[in-house]
């Protein structure tokens, strides 16, 4: 059987055929003749939609914990028993704490799930219903109705001269509200097309123009086209007079900003901005189709304004090709469906963010915030409904520490995900195709599709509102909900006259298209006119113009700009678990611009960290040349089904880096999740091995095998510190190696062997006694195979008789993957993990500490400093007293003093952990002073337990061996003696301190230290000589006393 159906995994809606055999779907295909133009699409999620379906991991069952949340454990109960438990819980609490203490948290609304669950929220009693509107779509609706009293919609029977895409990829996300088909079919047929977009999309190779604007700063853009198309009298006159209000005071406000700040702020040129508002001006009827970016910042509802107000003052509205005001169409409206006269909303814990609460929607960190600081009261249970938190709200790790603590949460979803590991009850759903549905509603684009019910659920499985409808009754909550949730259908098409039955076989209700209705019946708007200058806004305590706050500004911490993207093969954090569209992306990939990851010696394929005070993640490097340099797009929305622990939720999700700080005057509850200021640098790899691949194929850094398929066995994780050799960085390099236990020596194919700074690593490999070593020959795809080979040879022939001489040289393309899986093997065999003694007591080299404390955080909310490095003996646990030596410099003293302290946390491999032992690098949460931690305070200083620690010394005895000539000069400089009185800088461990030699031997000298180290006898100390006027190596010894 064959059956024409809407998809609705995306808000693409594509119309589809599906093929249904043996009460089975089986095929899914793009339907060729679409009810509506452009809808004759299918993605790679709708043609997995048959796996989606039948995947064996899916959910069948319910399930309640039965061990430690987050454990794993679970009994399988019916689902008359699972809905009985939530009952009996929300009960409780409602008893306990009042109904305000239940948190409803609703996903990307795909059908009727968010209208029941605000339903019930009424009925129960709570205001506080969490949806992704602050951050999707919303901020932009509200811009449209308080400009234009109306949203607006693409006229899809009229051509337009332009169309400016403006934030979104209509390829990628398909939630563009003109489809990417029409968009091609236009500008092929002569339509001019505008793109401004930080990052290339397909669509740009066939724009008249594209702008790069710093991510964030779209907002600003807007406001610097306004102000070119106002000087310069480019705006529509007649219809600004008739049909705006507030043109002069918009005007008095653009002649405030210069084009010096806008440029600032956009990255955009003078030029640029009036090209771009001169060809917008200049080409009428025009479309703006933006997206879900411009919704990402604190000013994203004034952004929304802005473009606004460009619409207006072109008069490109509700005219033919151009934005139509959207004409209703006749279905029972949603505030009427969740009961908002009957139970109002009050006192919801964000009341204060005013658009936000006349929408009926609570911002979803002020949630979480609430949840940790029970102010104004507690909330104690939540119902997340197709959302995953830890992935998808902002500050994951609040997120993490919020579901901690509530007293019960139940979730309904379609899998496992990290979220529903931590409910302590999860509710199998249906899925699209298993039961009837209209939808969207409400109807964001006043179109209203059916949905038939083709196959049945499988296991216990049930819709979204059946489960609310049988909870809300097991409640006492009968009398507005329905035995059969269908029964409701008929009663949102009751003022169209249609029934579900009628709309199944028309398939779609639309309203038609008409123009210039503003003639007859005004603008919905209090003036009945566009309101430049909103009055609405004002009496609401909301700026009237779109007036903006400064985008973030880098820093030499956090010198780059990131933003992110979302793969076509996934929806937010949805779809890993498919094997079919995790083949597509395997891995969260980073988007770098070359000239970045050269000066950072970052290449394709790297891991790299990912860093902001909130946090890091990792993801993996490709190279995007036209990116700007100083942007960074990672990949949004990545756990990792196949992993243990949460899913990894932790390890790639971007929302770790976010902040949860919003500001009232935002109306919406705004963050920032484009332009924020990060740095980068190397992270872990975790090596794995497939059990079906023979050596070297078998190795890779993916849990899922890149070449068959098949779940790969996790090796160990191996962490990587960039050790760069140039004579510059050397004492930076030494700080680093001190914790190695192997090396990789890069040497690239292309270049005259040895180069300068080769010999340098290898003579630091050296001097750090670092013996375990493999070699690579990199950029081999430059070359000819006999040039390739030539150099190899040169490579063997500079080895001979060092510390490398029989070490592996591994020929690879970092570039084109060539060869890294037999890297992972030899790192495997000639790296092995060194033994150490747990039983020792612990001793930890402090590489890094920083304060992750924003500016203005009130004293009782700040957080301890931060201390990473690596241990190289024994173990610590949270919990643990710990001391740190030398410490700090005594006041008006020379001496320092130990500073003590507890461990509150500890995060190794991206993860957080309770114990960790020896090798690779760990993060220690602490009760310190954040100010004593600060940007790198304490780097050099050891970590232990309190009075197992070695002596601190000022006073050294070394033994020396001294290099034949100085590292890093231009001409070769003879090293001499080591005399009396002259000064040295020594690197001891990852501290760099300077010293006077006090007396000297050929092989051994004395010296007394600027700064005091902690350190062991017999460890080992690298010293450098003034020469020329610069610090450089000139040999190494060992603690003698």
């Amino acid at each position: 059987m064959n059956v024409k159906a809407f998809c609705r995994i995306c808000h693409g809606r594509c119309s589809l055929n599906v093929t249904v055999e043996n009460g089975k779907i089986v095929k899914v295909e793009a339907d060729p003749d679409p009810p509506l133009p452009g809808l004759g699409h299918v993605c790679p999620k709708g043609l997995a939609i048959p796996e989606i379906l039948y995947h064996p991991k899916r959910l069948l069952h319910p399930l309640v914990r039965d061990g430690e949340r987050g454990s794993g454990k679970w009994k399988k109960v019916s689902m008359d028993e699972a809905l009985n438990l939530t009952a009996e819980k929300l009960k409780e609490v409602k008893e306990k704490y009042g109904a305000k203490s239940l948190l409803i948290a609703v996903g990307d609304p795909k059908g009727l799930e968010l209208v029941f669950a605000q339903r019930f929220a009424s009925v129960y009693g709570t205001p506080n219903i969490a949806t992704p509107g602050n951050l999707c779509h919303m901020p932009r609706d509200l811009a449209l109705i308080f400009t234009f009293g109306s949203t607006l919609l693409p006229d899809y029977e009229n051509k337009p001269s332009l169309i400016v895409i403006w934030g979104i990829d209509p390829n990628q996300t398909n939630s563009s509200p003109l489809p990417a088909s029409i968009i091609s079919s236009y500008v092929d047929n002569g339509v001019k097309l505008m793109v401004i977009n930080p990052r290339r999309i397909a669509f740009t190779s066939k724009s008249h123009l594209w702008l790069k604007p710093k991510p964030g700063s779209d907002g600003w853009l807007a406001l610097g086209m306004l102000k070119v198309i106002v000087e310069e009298e480019l705006y529509d006159k007649n219809f600004v007079e008739s049909w705006t209000v507030g043109f002069d005071k918009l005007k008095e406000f653009l002649n405030s900003l210069t084009f010096d700040e806008l440029e600032r702020e956009t990255w955009v040129s003078r030029k640029s901005i009036v090209e771009a508002a001169r060809f917008y001006a200049e080409n009428k009827p025009s479309i703006i189709l933006w997206g879900n970016a411009l919704d990402h910042t604190l000013n994203a509802f004034q952004t929304a304004r802005a473009i606004c107000i460009l619409r207006a003052l072109t008069g490109n509205v509700d005219i033919p090709g151009s934005e139509l005001l959207a004409t209703r169409i006749p279905i029972t409206r949603a505030g009427r469906f969740i009961l908002l006269k009957d139970f109002p909303r009050e006192n919801s814990v964000g009341d204060e963010y005013v658009l936000a609460r006349m929408s009926a929607f609570l911002p979803r960190q002020v949630a979480i915030k609430a949840i940790l600081e029970e102010k104004p009261y507690p909330i104690k249970a939540a119902m997340f409904i197709g959302t995953n938190p830890l992935l998808t709200f902002p500050n994951s790790r609040k997120v993490y520490e919020a579901l901690k603590k509530l007293e019960f949460i139940v979730v309904l979803d379609l899998f496992m995900t990290p979220t529903a590991k931590l409910a302590d009850v999860v509710l199998p759903v249906a899925y699209l195709f298993e039961y009837d549905e209209v939808s969207p509603y409400p109807p964001l684009t006043e179109v209203l599709l059916a949905y038939p019910k083709l196959v049945e659920p499988p296991g216990e499985c049930l819709p979204d509102p059946q489960i609310i409808c049988e909870l809300a009754k097991k409640l006492g909550f009968g009398e507005y909900f329905w035995d059969d949730y269908r029964e409701a259908l008929n009663i949102i098409l009751q003022p169209s006259g249609l029934s579900f039955q009628d709309l199944k076989e028309k398939r779609i209700l639309i309203a038609k298209n008409t123009y210039k209705k503003f003639e007859k019946e005004g603008f919905r708007t209090p003036s009945k006119k566009i309101e430049i200058y909103s009055s609405r806004l004002e009496g609401l305590g909301l700026n009237p113009l779109p007036k903006l706050s400064s985008t973030p500004k880098t820093s030499p911490d956090y010198p780059l700009i990131l933003t992110n993207y979302k793969p076509l093969s996934f929806t937010h954090s949805a779809h890993r678990i498919i094997q079919s569209l995790r083949k597509a992306y395997p891995e969260p990939l980073v988007e770098i611009n070359p000239e970045t990851a050269s000066k950072l010696d970052v290449k394709e394929g790297d891991y790299i960290y990912i860093e902001t005070k909130n946090g890091k993640i990792k993801q993996k490097v490709t190279l995007k040349d036209d990116i700007d340099p100083r942007v960074v797009v990672a990949a949004y929305g990545w756990w990792f089904p196949e992993e243990e622990d949460l899913f990894s939720w932790d390890k790639s999700n971007i929302n770790i880096l976010t902040d949860d700080e919003s500001e009232t005057w935002t109306g919406i509850g705004a963050i920032n999740r484009r332009g924020i200021t990060i740095r980068i640098g190397y992270a872990d790899a975790s090596f794995y091995k497939c059990p079906v691949c023979s050596p070297p194929a078998c190795y890779s850094t993916s849990p899922i095998c890149p070449n068959c398929g098949s779940k790969t066995e996790y090796l160990r994780t191996v962490s990587f510190v960039d050790c760069p050799g140039h004579e510059i960085l050397m004492t930076t390099m030494l700080s680093g190696a001190a914790v190695m236990d192997g090396a990789i020596l890069v040497i690239a194919a292309d270049e005259p062997v040895p180069q300068p700074q080769t010999r340098e690593h290898l003579l630091a490999l050296e001097v750090l006694g670092v013996k375990n070593i493999v070699v690579v020959q990199n950029k081999i795809d430059l070359v000819t195979r006999e040039q390739a080979l030539d150099n190899y040879k040169r490579i063997k022939e500079f080895l001979r008789g060092t510390i490398a001489e029989n070490a592996p040289i591994i020929p690879v393309s970092a570039q084109h993957n060539v060869n890294l899986d037999l890297l992972i093997e030899a790192i495997e065999k000639h790296i092995p993990t060194p033994k150490r003694d747990p039983t020792k007591p612990p001793f930890m080299h402090i590489l890094r500490s920083f304060d992750i404390n924003k500016p203005g955080t009130r004293i009782e909310n700040l957080v301890g400093g931060i201390i990473g490095g690596s241990i190289v003996e024994g173990k610590l646990r949270v919990g643990d007293e710990i001391e740190i030596k030398p410490g700090i410099r005594k006041s008006s003293s020379e001496d320092y003093e130990s500073l003590y302290t507890s461990i509150v946390s500890l995060q190794a491999g991206g993860k957080n952990v309770e114990e960790v032992g020896c090798g690779g690098l760990v993060g220690v949460g602490s009760k310190l002073d954040p100010a004593l931690t600060k940007a790198d305070g304490l780097i050099g200083n050891v970590l232990g337990k309190p009075g197992q620690l070695p002596e601190v010394r000022r006073d050294l005895t070394i033994k020396a061996s001294l290099f034949e000539y100085a590292v890093g000069t231009a001409e070769l400089a003879k090293v001499e003696n080591i005399k009396k009185g002259e000064a040295l800088v020594l690197n001891v461990g990852t501290t760099v301190t300077a010293g006077i030699v006090k007396n000297a031997k050929k092989d051994e000298f004395e010296v007394s230290l600027r700064k005091p180290v902690c350190v062991k006898k017999g460890g080992r100390v690298a010293f450098s000589r003034r020469i020329a006027g610069k610090w450089r190596l000139i040999g190494y010894g060992t603690i003698a006393n």
